[in-house]
């Protein structure tokens, strides 16, 4: 048994990970990344020392623990670039041991969930895979002969920085077009608010929420599964850039298993189908079997199952 953290730009979530990537407890906080970097480490500490003594009630004895970021880190654990929370250069895993008398190994978030579902689950045996995480922000981990490819520097993976089309706003990294912009929950969730604002057709999905007037990401995919018309448009653009973004990969990297995971991947087959009839539209070579596009086996648990085996992987790299 180990413990896995996963931080994300709206929540913390931890847990204690079984044999077969099982998830046996879970704790989650909310990020509210505002609140800045101190009090977000004080929160992650609280997750690992309130899950510690779970295990060594159970004769485990726990030396280190594995955390996945929104971002990069270097071999010490410092991170060298988080967008979406908002640090640079923040000295992560010697923080966090300090607060909780562990060794502490970070990685990429994306990374880390691919780990989770090549070890255990979608891409499991894969020699080439390749895993999306489809939540508020869109990222990337690849694995390349059976080891997670992190590339030079360890910012490797970044694909939702891939650019794909040109948008009506820019990315958080200050591009124009990058994936993240047209495929994840965010970009989602402001298309459709854009379509509200331009369309003469009324949504009943933003009809449904009332006086308030935010609409999520689940809500719109709900609707669209409905027939409302402004959410099916919003998802169809969803769809289509995100297959935009896969015939990519699969140009450049023919990896034998894309998978699909995180808050948005939970619309399930319905966006599924969507996008792997696009990629048929899109891909280079029609006649040549290219990557099987699948949802990942652990949803938005592989964070947290991915990052329970950082120290495992950073420990025996070549395995």
């Amino acid at each position: 048994m180990r413990i896995g953290i996963d931080v994300g730009a709206t929540g913390i979530a931890g847990g204690i990970v079984g044999s077969e990537g099982s998830v046996m407890r879970e704790l989650v906080i909310a990020t509210r990344p505002e609140r800045g970097y101190e009090r977000i480490v004080m929160d992650i500490a609280y997750i690992i020392n309130t899950l510690k003594p779970r295990l060594q009630e159970n004769g485990v004895k726990i030396e280190n623990v594995g955390v996945g970021i929104p971002g990069i880190a270097d071999e010490k654990g410092d991170v060298i670039y988080c967008v979406n929370l908002g640090w640079k250069g923040m000295p992560l895993g010697r923080d966090l041991k300090k607060l909780t008398g562990l060794e502490v190994f970070i990685e990429n978030d994306a990374n880390a969930a691919a780990l989770a579902e090549h070890a255990y689950g979608s891409m499991k045996g894969a020699d080439c895979g390749v895993m999306l995480t489809l939540g508020s922000g869109v990222g990337g981990g690849i694995v390349i002969g059976g080891r997670l490819h992190r590339g030079f520097s360890g910012a490797g993976g970044e694909i939702g920085h891939m650019a794909v089309g040109e948008n009506f706003y820019n990315c958080t990294c200050g591009r124009n077009g990058c994936l993240e912009t047209f495929a994840s929950a965010r970009a989602l969730e402001r298309y459709f608010m854009k379509l509200v604002e331009y369309a003469d057709e009324e949504s009943s999905a933003l009809q449904a929420v009332g006086e308030a007037g935010v609409v999520d990401a689940r809500t719109i995919f709900e609707f669209a599964k409905r027939g409302d018309l402004l959410s099916l448009m919003a998802v169809s653009r969803l769809s289509r850039y995100l297959a935009k973004g896969i015939v990519n990969i699969i140009n450049m990297l023919d990896p034998e298993v894309i998978v699909l995971g995180g808050g948005v991947s939970k619309a399930g087959d319905f966006l599924l189908d969507m996008t792997r009839e696009q990629v048929e539209r899109e891909v280079l070579y029609k006649g040549v079997r290219h990557a099987e596009i699948k949802l990942a086996e652990f949803g938005d648990k592989a964070g947290i199952v991915g990052a329970s085996l950082i120290p495992t992987y950073n420990a025996n790299p070549k395995e």
